[in-house]
């Protein structure tokens, strides 16, 4: 699968009714942050939440992955406080990908400091 594949699949599945679940856009997000496409996740994200699905721990974590790659770990974690508002419990995988994040920006320092106190 390539990228315009893959943008094909959203937009189709984007306009089924009923609309899939949210673990079948995972697996398509998933798949396009792979092939390195941070950005456009970031819009497909979104392009989600306007069309009524609800995002689950997993997507945020992807959010999360795609932010840090882009160097916008603070976006990464406004995620996270999004992940808490909406009840979900952060697991280690969020918690590993925004201390990646702090290290990739190097700021590993403050990556000790933030999860020490956890």
């Amino acid at each position: 699968m390539n990228i315009d594949d893959a943008l094909a699949t959203f937009h189709h599945m984007i306009h089924l009714d009923p609309l899939p679940f949210v673990v079948e856009f995972n697996k398509l997000l998933s798949a396009i942050v792979k092939m390195g496409h941070y950005e456009t996740v970031i819009t497909l994200s979104k392009q989600m939440e306007l069309a009524g699905i609800s995002h689950n721990l997993y997507t945020l974590s992807i959010l999360i992955n795609c932010f840090s790659h882009l160097n916008h770990i603070d976006l990464g974690f406004s995620v996270l406080i999004k992940i808490v508002k909406h009840g979900f419990q952060p697991d280690i995988v969020t918690f590993s990908t925004l201390i990646n994040g702090l290290c990739t920006v190097g700021k590993a320092a403050q990556a000790v400091d933030s999860f020490m106190t956890l």
